[in-house]
């Protein structure tokens, strides 16, 4: 039989072929809102001068499995990491990256890493940043505090996935010269 003797297509076969596309062009916009959504997390701030994590709004809560976690929001794909302040690498004035985890490595040793999680129970819930390790940070409302207080960021790593990035310091600068902005959202205006 023949190309040409092919009969046309039915109803019943035009029906389920836009069924077939309409499924898949859901699945393709949720897995698109899987790996570039936006985040709704306030965001998160960090002061060199002695690791003190400040929250935009709302408070760390626990979030399970050795974290701390914010009270309100949801973080999905990226992190946007800003640095304001000097630095030598590839962060100097005012610098960006993107991934899905930040590593802050401390001057006295230790250091503290964001990333995206789900807190117990799991089914439900929406994925926050999670901020390790717990029990080296003390929590005030809406700041965490690293412990030990002596010493200072020698090191912000950004990785998996995005821009990866390495910004290094060699001293200790005063609160208001160097700031790192962690956030959920992409837009680097907004990420302040």
């Amino acid at each position: 039989m023949g190309q040409s003797d092919r009969p046309g297509m039915t109803v019943g076969r035009k029906v389920a072929y836009a069924i077939a596309v309409l499924v898949i062009l859901l699945l393709a916009a949720y897995l698109f809102g899987l790996y570039y959504p936006l985040g709704d997390e306030p965001p998160i701030r960090v002061k060199n001068g002695s690791l003190v994590i400040e929250l935009g709004e709302g408070e760390w809560e626990n979030g399970g499995d050795d974290s701390w976690s914010p009270s309100k929001g949801s973080h999905t794909g990226n992190f946007l990491v800003r640095v304001d302040g000097p630095g030598k690498g590839d962060c100097q004035k005012t610098s960006t990256a993107t991934g899905k985890m930040v590593d802050l490595s401390y001057s006295a040793g230790g250091g503290v890493s964001f990333q995206a999680g789900k807190k117990f129970p799991w089914i439900g819930r929406p994925w926050q940043t999670q901020v390790r390790p717990r029990k080296d940070l003390v929590r005030s409302g809406r700041t965490l505090t690293y412990n030990p207080a002596e010493g200072y960021i020698k090191e912000i790593v950004v990785k998996g996935g995005g821009t990866p990035w390495t910004c290094t310091f060699d001293q200790k600068y005063d609160d208001d010269a160097l700031m790192i902005y962690i956030c959920s959202s992409p837009d680097a205006t907004e990420c302040k």
